[in-house]
Parts: C-alpha cells; sequence; structure tokens
C-alpha cells in the first residue's frame, strides 16, 4: 500500500478489523426478530396512512352527505291551479312533475316544469277518471290508471273494487295507448303508488289481478307482450298486496299487505335480473294505523312511508340495510 494508506498503529488496524467483522457477521436471532419487528411496523404504518387517505378521498367525494341549508327553505306554489292537486311524480331528469288535478276519486294527468312556481300545467289527459301518474324509464311517456268501473261512478256503493285499464301517454300529451285492464280493491287504493316501473323500462309492477285470473297481488306487465306474470299471492280471501315501490337499483320490491282486521305489513321480495323472485316475501314490520304510500331512500337503504290517522298522517323512515 502507499505510505497515506498503511495504517500508522495497531490501535487503527484493529479498529477497521472491529468494524470489518460487524459488516460481514451474520445477524444473530434477536438481531433478525429485531428488523422483522421494525419492517412490520414501518409497514403498518405505511398502510394506516393509505387507508386512511382513501377514507379521506371517499368521505370527501363519494360519501352520502345530509346537506343542511344555510337559510331555511322558501316553500312556492308549484302551480296556478285551483283545485286539488295530489299523486306527484318526479321525471327522471328532474325537470318536470306529473300530477293529478282534479277530485280524489281521479282527474286529469298534468305536467308542470319544475323551478317555474305557479306555473300553468299542461293537461296530458281529459277522461277526468285519471290517478296514479309514474314516468317511464327514459322519462318519454307517463303510465296511469283510468277508472273504467267504481263503486263511486256507479250506483252500487256495496261493491268493494273497482276496474281500472293501465294506460300510458307521452311525456307532452298525445295518442294515448291502453296496456291492460286489472281489477283493484277499494282498499288498494288507498296506497301509493299504484304502478311500479322497472329499471329497464320494459316491464310494469302492479297490484290487483287482470280479468282472466282471481285473487289479488302483485304482477309484473310486461310492455313487450302484455302479458301478465303474478309476483306474489296473499294468504286468504282477504288478505292484499298493494302498493308496490320498487328500489333505485331494480332488485328489491317494497310492498304493503293488508288484511281485513285492518292495518298491514310492509313485505319486501328480492327479484334478479328478470323480474323473478329470489326468494319469499320478507316481513318487516307492522303498521297498526293507516297507510298512505311510501317510497324508497336515494341509496335504496331505507323507506319513506306515511300513515297514522285519519287527521294525523305523519312521515316516517326506516333505515332497511
Amino acid at each position: 500500500k502507499d505510505a497515506e494508506e498503511r495504517h500508522q498503529s495497531m490501535k487503527e488496524l484493529r479498529s477497521d478489523l472491529s468494524r470489518l467483522k460487524e459488516e460481514f457477521t451474520p445477524p444473530t436471532p434477536m438481531v433478525r426478530a429485531e428488523r422483522r419487528i421494525k419492517s412490520m411496523l414501518l409497514g403498518f404504518a405505511g398502510a394506516t396512512v393509505a387507508i386512511a387517505i382513501l377514507a379521506s378521498l371517499w368521505l370527501y367525494f363519494l360519501a352520502p352527505t345530509d346537506l343542511v341549508p344555510s337559510e331555511p327553505p322558501v316553500v312556492v306554489p308549484l302551480t296556478s291551479m285551483q283545485g286539488t292537486e295530489y299523486h306527484p311524480s318526479l321525471s327522471p331528469d328532474g325537470k318536470h312533475v306529473a300530477f293529478v288535478g282534479g277530485h280524489f276519486t281521479g282527474g286529469n294527468i298534468m305536467v308542470s316544469q319544475v323551478g317555474v312556481p305557479e306555473g300553468v300545467p299542461l293537461p296530458v289527459t281529459n277522461s277526468a277518471r285519471d290517478t296514479g301518474p309514474v314516468w317511464s324509464a327514459d322519462g318519454g311517456s307517463i303510465f296511469f290508471l283510468r277508472v273504467v268501473q267504481a263503486p263511486w261512478l256507479d250506483e252500487d256503493p256495496g261493491d268493494r273494487a273497482a276496474w281500472l285499464q293501465v294506460c300510458s301517454v307521452p311525456a307532452l300529451g298525445g295518442p294515448e295507448r291502453e296496456w291492460a285492464k286489472i281489477r283493484m280493491m277499494i282498499l288498494e287504493m288507498t296506497g301509493t303508488p299504484y304502478l311500479a316501473v322497472t329499471r329497464d323500462g320494459r316491464s310494469l309492477v302492479v297490484a290487483g289481478h287482470p280479468e282472466s285470473e282471481e285473487g289479488s297481488g302483485l304482477y309484473v306487465l310486461s310492455l313487450e307482450t302484455r302479458e301478465m306474470r303474478r309476483l306474489t299471492e296473499p294468504p286468504g280471501l282477504e288478505s292484499l298486496d298493494y302498493s308496490p315501490c320498487l328500489s333505485p337499483d331494480g332488485r328489491t320490491l317494497a310492498f304493503m299487505r293488508a288484511s281485513g282486521e285492518g292495518g298491514g305489513d310492509i313485505y319486501t321480495l328480492s327479484l334478479d335480473e328478470r323480474m323473478q323472485p329470489t326468494r319469499e316475501p320478507e316481513h318487516l314490520f307492522s303498521i297498526p294505523a293507516m297507510f298512505r304510500g311510501f317510497a324508497w331512500d336515494q341509496r335504496g337503504k331505507g323507506l319513506i312511508y306515511s300513515a297514522g290517522l285519519v287527521n294525523d298522517m305523519q312521515l316516517w323512515s326506516c333505515l332497511l340495510y
């Protein structure tokens, strides 16, 4: 070696040999364990940070939030009509609302633009016997029921049933189409919705029963073949299934099952992509009071329903999932 690189004393030589021994001596089991623990802790810390970042992104961009208005909401009339307005149904794009204008035993289907206070609604039917409008999946048509024969129209107050036509009309008015004729008990007409449109827009779920069958229940009405296929069959002649309401994903059908004893029970029915039941209806809870209809929340996790006494109807919510 050069003179500058040579060890100048035995002390320097021993120091270098000790350092080389540490570098090339295999670690003891204790040292290896300590290194593994340190590696695991670093990995855990990194994973925790990653999870925290992902959770923050999910909360910021995806998680549903309850929007609290900074100012009290202002309630304004949607239309300038005189008389009774009920059974509102919002279009898929949220820009129009269809409703019944007339009296509680039937009226005309009207369409009004959302965001135009006290606007003049457009009448799209004129039979004075229409009720229960719902929008088609694409928003181009409105389905509704037309009362053909009923106790309040005929001189037969003892009859407990009505005959109705399932019809549709273009959203801005035009030629009407009749899809089916069904028989509904009066009790089945106390809770909305009357019709439910499937997510693919190819079928309707209706309550009652067609002319060719006996016994109430929920049916799938194909808009391609006009065939009606039974979905539910209530137990006993006094039991009725009505107020069909499909979840946003179209895979769960909520409905009311009532009996002659008063009150009723909320059920759900799981469906596959072909609208075939995947199991028996599941009982959720009972409602010992009057029932006036329900709807799913936006996420399809719960139901909002109207129930109570004649002069004290209230809105209730129930989280299912």
